[in-house]
């Protein structure tokens, strides 16, 4: 740390995305927390994933807030974060709403990445941050240059204020019944330590169906190195259809945040397309394979890959390809973690 600068007494960090986004800031946090223990740090995220980090002893405080959601609330949050005089506000993500909220909330010192290569970016930071940190990603990458990880541009920030930027792996406070829980449901099923195949949504792209993703958890099935477990999400209906009611598998569906994160705990290893479950493994030390669509595969696989643990990290191709691969890339971490 180069010196922390004691007015920073009272801190916002906005996020205005996803889960795994706010999981994939939690080093940059952290360190923020270490260069200032006795500040006040507030953090702003959309309602939907207030409770992710609750508990977390980096942060004080968690505000929900929608920033496209009712007027008359979303003002009365503004005003109440305005009112809190915040010395510093940090972008978590990197968007118009992210730099533009640290502005409404009148904080002295706004920083945040600002991706040099996206002219509205280049355009907006002067506007909204007085610290802007700006990292440059071209697609594809630039001479096969190694691109940042997002967990990585976030601790610049950090150390272009003068503040601590070292790099942590990702947190998830899991309570003790949340663990009991999970263990509890998976001994009702029979399943001690399953290959938890995730049913995003995004397997069916690229040309992908329902159907491919049902042969791939066949091949895992059928071929894996262990006993299958299904997880899937509210909004993944369609990847999870054609396994409802089929005998077959076990399917978790329907389990809010903590319930599935818990269980993924439980898990010997994660396969899943790039959402945020690449990042809540990550965040639970368990082994991932992790596969990306082909058409951003340089950049994405690199700036959000998994973080701090085991992991196998494929190219999407055609679905029996990606099947074999993807049971090899399994069978193979799990060797891997068994000798280590």
């Amino acid at each position: 740390m180069i010196g922390a600068p004691p007015d920073f007494r009272r801190v916002v960090a906005i996020e205005t995305e996803r889960l795994g986004d706010l999981i994939v800031a939690t080093p940059a946090l952290r360190s923020l927390r270490r260069s200032l223990p006795q500040a006040h740090i507030t953090l702003v995220c959309p309602p939907a994933i207030v409770d992710v980090l609750r508990g977390w002893d980096a942060v004080d405080e968690i505000v929900g807030l929608d920033a496209n959601g009712d007027h008359v609330e979303r003002r009365r949050i503004v005003a109440a974060m305005r009112a809190s005089a915040f010395d510093l506000s940090i972008a978590l993500t990197s968007n118009y709403s992210a730099y533009r909220l640290g502005r409404r909330f009148a904080a002295r010192t706004r920083a945040g990445v600002v991706y040099g290569a996206n002219l509205a970016h280049s355009i907006l930071a002067p506007v909204f941050l007085t610290r802007p940190v700006r990292v440059w990603i071209f697609e594809p990458p630039a001479d096969g240059r190694p691109i940042a990880h997002r967990a990585e541009e976030l601790l610049r920030v950090n150390a272009a204020l003068g503040l601590c930027a070292t790099a942590g792996p990702f947190e998830l406070p899991l309570a003790a019944e949340d663990r009991e829980d999970a263990r509890s449901r998976l001994r009702e099923l029979g399943l001690d330590r399953p290959v938890v195949l995730h049913l995003a949504a995004r397997w069916l792209q690229e040309g992908w169906t329902a159907r491919d993703v049902l042969a791939l958890a066949e091949a895992l099935r059928t071929q894996g190195p262990g006993r299958l477990l299904l997880t899937a999400g509210p909004s993944d209906t369609e990847c999870a259809a054609p396994f409802q009611g089929d005998g077959r598998f076990t399917l978790l569906g329907g389990l809010r945040f903590r319930e599935w994160a818990a269980v993924l705990e439980q898990a010997s290893a994660v396969v899943t397309h790039d959402t945020s479950a690449v990042h809540v493994t990550s965040a639970l030390r368990r082994p991932v394979v992790a596969v990306y669509e082909t058409t951003r595969y340089g950049v994405q696989s690199q700036q959000w890959a998994p973080w701090m643990t085991t992991s196998r990290v494929l190219r999407k191709a055609a679905p029996a390809v990606t099947a074999r691969e993807v049971v090899d890339a399994t069978a193979s971490l799990l060797a891997e973690v068994s000798c280590a």
